[in-house]
């Protein structure tokens, strides 16, 4: 920046979560390289209180000679979140922006607790211009809300490490870097909110380039590549796998795709390119299931995949959901013992309808995503001990 002094004085904070959270990648991809991103034009601060916390007084300080808090918002930080933005509020200077999932599925909920609310998972773009134009970016807002969703090809920015908990970070990932390198989605599933953030029918791809670089300058045992669908575009995929297999010592690293977007040349490109592990989300093997949540596989071509991966020397992880609407005992054990059977690595998550996000009215509805509860949803003829038995166990 030309003009140092001038940098106007931004400060991230992801909220408080009810519980210590397993996994990151959100951290990482929507404070983390969001604030990446927002370096290049303003004086960065990052806070993630999922790990770590602070004094109320020391928190408004800090606030206190913000010109900008930014707060991405998930469904089970909602609540947390608007406590911030209360805390903000009362220092009369620093203006308050929500993004994230709930900002792009609930923004007229938001837009009474916050100046503004970007309602579209391409908040980059929104935020940038806000820092360097408020008056501009407040003529485009509805009712304290954006609406733009002007994809910006130079989104893409490396995790802000040097100002994030890493250490506390480190505790949960074992080592692990994560790095985002899409966003979007071509495909409807019903529970995802990816498509409801980011809704055109495209995947946008950061450069293999930059993944290369990325994973060559910043040495770590293992590597989270977050996608949507690796393997969807395959020329992409490729370039990326030809890339990182030149790095000595080879990189170790996974990611997650569809199981019907894979082929054993495709498998054998990522292996040889160092990756170890694939997460694939199954969530059921229940036909009429998968028609309600509109991701539809074939059982015998999926079997034969999830094999095909094993074969190639590559761990296939399975995601499963529990508590669909409609489901039954005997659907969920066949499908768990399917996954025993052929010796998968797989985790049951509890189903999360997110579709009735945009329906709130108030804030505290939101307090049934802060996960306090296995018991979110009755399986008929499941037991709550078979429910929390298949939860609690990380396979």
């Amino acid at each position: 920046m030309s003009d140092q002094v001038n940098l106007k004085k931004v400060v991230f904070v992801w909220p408080q979560e009810p519980w210590k959270p397993t996994s990151l990648f959100k951290h990482i991809v929507y404070l983390g390289e969001t604030a990446g991103y927002i370096s290049r034009y303003a004086d960065v601060e990052v806070y993630d209180f999922s790990v770590t916390q602070m004094l109320k007084r020391d928190m408004y300080e800090i606030l206190r000679k913000a010109d900008y808090l930014f707060i991405p918002i998930e469904a089970y930080t909602a609540v947390a979140a608007v406590r911030l933005a209360h805390l903000a509020k009362t220092t009369e200077k620093t203006y308050v922006v929500a993004y994230g999932t709930v900002a792009a599925m609930n923004p007229k909920l938001l837009s009474y607790y916050f100046d503004a609310v970007i309602a579209t998972g391409h908040w980059y773009n929104a935020l940038k211009e806000l820092i360097l134009d408020q008056e501009a970016f407040t003529r485009k807002l509805q009712g304290n809300i954006y609406y733009l969703a002007k994809h910006m090809e130079d989104r893409w920015a490396y995790p802000l490490f040097d100002k994030m908990p890493l250490d506390e970070y480190q505790k949960i990932m074992n080592g692990q870097l994560d790095i985002g390198i899409q966003i979007g989605c071509v495909f409807n599933c019903s529970f995802c909110a990816e498509k409801r953030m980011i809704p055109e029918n495209k995947i946008y791809h950061r450069s293999p380039q930059d993944i290369y670089e990325f994973v060559r300058d910043n040495p770590s045992p293992i590597y989270y590549l977050d996608a949507t669908t690796f393997s969807y575009d395959k020329e992409w995929a490729y370039e990326v796998c030809d890339l990182l297999s030149t790095i000595n010592p080879l990189p170790k690293w996974r990611t997650v795709t569809r199981v019907d977007m894979i082929d054993r040349d495709m498998i054998r490109a990522m292996k040889k390119a160092g990756c170890f592990k694939i997460g694939f989300g199954i969530e059921t093997l229940a036909p009429s299931l998968q028609k309600s949540i509109n991701k539809l596989f074939n059982e015998k071509k999926l079997i034969e995949n999830l094999q095909m991966v094993k074969e190639e020397g590559i761990i296939p992880r399975c995601f499963l959901i529990l508590g669909i609407p409609g489901q039954t005992a005997e659907e969920v054990r066949y499908t768990n013992d399917i996954m025993k059977n052929l010796g998968m690595e797989y985790r049951w998550k509890e189903y999360v309808p997110f579709e009735i996000i945009p329906t709130f009215k108030d804030i505290r509805e939101f307090e049934m995503f802060e996960r306090n509860s296995y018991f979110m949803h009755d399986v008929k003829g499941l037991s709550k001990e078979e429910y929390i038995d298949l939860l609690a166990v990380s396979r």
